[in-house]
């Protein structure tokens, strides 16, 4: 059963073996997280939180782009922004009629195994700049080979799984500069990186 189990009686035909539980996991920012992903964000003092995908849909290739999709059309229940709503907008991917989306192609993802990952909300992927592309602080990240960025992101823009207030915009990120960038028209292709809680 892949458990681990502890002899407390070893009685002939009368033994007693109890379940050992399962060591408590703490996981801080930048550590490998348990799907093989980064960590960027932690809560209940990193027992919980929400880690990157080690690559971008597609692989880090920076040719690599997708559209956010269902340009022109407003879709309803795609415009959280929190830290915890980038599920929710990712789960309402089907109401979009494109067949590739920057939240299709996230959920769709898998790595080590795992298959609950998700396109992070603007939020989320500030968070996931600040804390993986640019832990230095210093508002920059020249690319894929700059030495402080975790995560390995291009130096581009990023799509949010948030949707603008107009059917034809969504919002995305500049893991350059840091910006949040306001509303961009969902028909251009940018970089997806998925997310997942664990």
């Amino acid at each position: 059963t892949n458990r681990l189990y502890i002899l407390e009686d070893n009685t002939a035909n009368e033994a007693v073996w109890t379940i050992a539980a399962a060591p408590t996991v703490k996981y801080a920012l930048g550590d490998i997280g348990p799907a093989g992903g980064l960590v960027f964000y932690v809560t209940d003092d990193g027992l919980h939180g929400l880690e990157a995908a080690p690559e971008d849909i597609g692989g880090n290739d920076d040719a690599i782009t997708i559209v956010w999709g269902c340009s022109e059309t407003l879709l309803v229940g795609m415009n959280e922004t929190g830290v915890g709503s980038g599920a929710h907008n990712t789960s309402q991917r089907d109401l979009c009629d494109d067949p590739t989306t920057a939240a299709k192609s996230a959920a769709a993802f898998e790595h080590n195994g795992y298959f609950d990952w998700f396109l992070p909300s603007k939020e989320e992927l500030n968070l996931m700049y600040v804390n993986l592309a640019d832990p230095d602080g210093n508002n920059y990240n020249s690319g894929r080979s700059d030495p402080d960025n975790l995560g390995g992101f291009a130096g581009g823009f990023y799509w949010s799984s948030t949707q603008g207030a107009e059917g034809n915009l969504a919002w995305l990120h500049s893991f350059v500069s840091g910006t949040v960038s306001s509303y961009h028209v969902k028909q251009y292709p940018y970089y997806v990186r998925a997310a997942r809680a664990f």
